[in-house]
């Protein structure tokens, strides 16, 4: 169980604002998210796999942690 909040912690670690930016879809849940990293953005699901959401990367690119080790990958 502990591992679920290293996943969540990852993606909030990657994306500055990140509650901002799930609340432009739908109130997105925030807890516990796993995501996949795409050449056209990112795709987040809860870690039950209900819910998923694509980000396009025009939305993620200004709000990318540019300190993250992944940041690399959206420039």
């Amino acid at each position: 169980m502990n591992n679920q909040k290293l996943i969540s912690s990852y993606f909030n670690d990657l994306v500055n604002n990140s509650d901002d930016i799930l609340k432009n879809y739908n109130d997105f849940n925030n807890d516990n998210l796993i995501f996949f990293i795409t050449d056209m953005g990112i795709i987040v699901m809860s870690d039950n796999g209900y819910e998923k959401i694509f980000i396009p990367l025009d939305d993620l690119k200004d709000n990318i942690n540019k300190e993250h080790y992944l940041a690399y990958l959206f420039n």
